[in-house]
């Protein structure tokens, strides 16, 4: 079966420093090896490693490993420099091994991977090697015989510049699959049943949102797509009879700012704010982000038709997170969850009974 995925093309480098490339030692030790490309050339024999990822990832997405031309100079040069300095000279074998292995994939697509579950935010240091906090596990992996030269791969897709990660297209996707293929049969084989994936939101409407939003293989790419496609038609359906969906709403507590809410929805007789996100689990401190909203006194929206609307509110005790995986309804320390998969208009009634008795409480 013919399996519809999302793909990236991730960069893999070499520190520019000696302060960095301690750092990256330090955080590979328990894995018994020095450098991040040592950990997916022994991934089979390694426990289980994460790699860093965009938030919309998710499990059985392709992400594609990229080395840099940079990475190449950083090894070289470093190199150069522990030969030339005694204390550095323990070093020279490291750094000689990885400018050989730099000097041959330079630029090149040299491998790929399967991503295994969602990615989640992972607090780093400042000195780590990679850049950003959002990490998925890596469920396989596969580093290519003959590795994609930039003569090649630069034909199905750009690199983003000033960026770890690059979003591929469907059809970049398969131009790369189709191009791995032809010159590494054997390695291509996790990429065999899998083929760029993309979903037509053009065709949602308030009629059909629940059913297209609803499919398996239905992937939100930003953050506004989720409330686009997904947070706008849900929280019409939600609301109490006449009243609005309030857009990036400020909040005040006791006369004071306190942030802004996504939106705020009137279900039952409570004002209740809404936080979309691609993937909540990739957020640094989500908690941090909602109490912001909770115990509001005065909300005013400052978009959307209702721009410039204000409201004095019962301070709320809960907050409706949409996102990739579904509905979370968090209040009174208790928590609910809907999945997207499969959504319908009987967990929009499931949802909405939820608020309505928080709302009584």
């Amino acid at each position: 079966m013919m399996r519809q995925i999302q793909s990236y093309v991730t960069a893999v480098g070499f520190p520019d420093s000696f302060d960095a490339l301690e750092s990256m030692r330090s955080k590979n030790a328990w894995l018994g090896v020095a450098t991040d490309i040592e950990t997916l050339f022994r991934f089979d024999s390694l426990p289980g490693q994460e790699w860093v990822a965009p938030p919309s990832v998710m499990p059985e997405d392709v992400v594609f490993f990229y080395h840099t031309r940079r990475g190449r100079s950083n090894a070289r040069r470093l190199l150069r420099e522990a030969r030339a300095r005694r204390e550095l000279r323990h070093l020279v074998g490291l750094l000689q091994e990885a400018a050989e292995t730099a000097d041959h994939l330079a630029g090149t697509i040299f491998g790929y991977g399967v991503i295994g579950s969602r990615p989640i935010y992972m607090e780093m240091d400042e000195a780590d090697h990679f850049k950003g906090g959002i990490f998925a596990p890596l469920a396989d992996v596969r580093v290519l015989s003959r590795p994609i030269p930039q003569a090649d791969h630069s034909l199905c897709f750009a690199l983003a510049r000033g960026g770890t990660n690059t979003p591929l297209a469907p059809s970049a996707f398969d131009c790369l699959k189709a191009r791995i293929t032809r010159s590494n049969r054997a390695d291509a084989a996790l990429l065999a049943n899998r083929r760029g994936g993309d979903v037509g939101f053009g065709a949602v409407t308030a009629n059909n949102w629940a059913t297209v939003i609803g499919r398996e293989d239905v992937r939100f790419i930003n953050e506004t797509q989720v409330r686009a496609y997904f947070a706008d038609h849900l929280l019409n359906e939600l609301r109490a009879p006449r009243t609005p969906v309030l857009e990036e709403c400020q909040c005040w507590r006791n006369g004071r700012p306190t942030g802004i809410a996504d939106y705020f929805v009137r279900v039952g007789h409570t004002w209740w704010p809404v936080e979309t996100k691609v993937n909540a689990l990739a957020q640094r401190d989500l908690a941090a982000q909602v109490r912001k909203y909770l115990g509001a006194e005065e909300i005013q929206a400052r978009a959307g038709r209702h721009a410039g609307d204000r409201f004095d509110i019962a301070p709320p005790r809960g907050v409706l997170i949409v996102d990739q995986e579904g509905c979370t309804w968090i209040a009174d320390g208790r928590q609910q969850h809907w999945p997207r998969r499969g959504l319908d208009h009987r967990t929009v009634a499931a949802i909405q009974s939820a608020m309505s008795q928080a709302s009584e409480r």
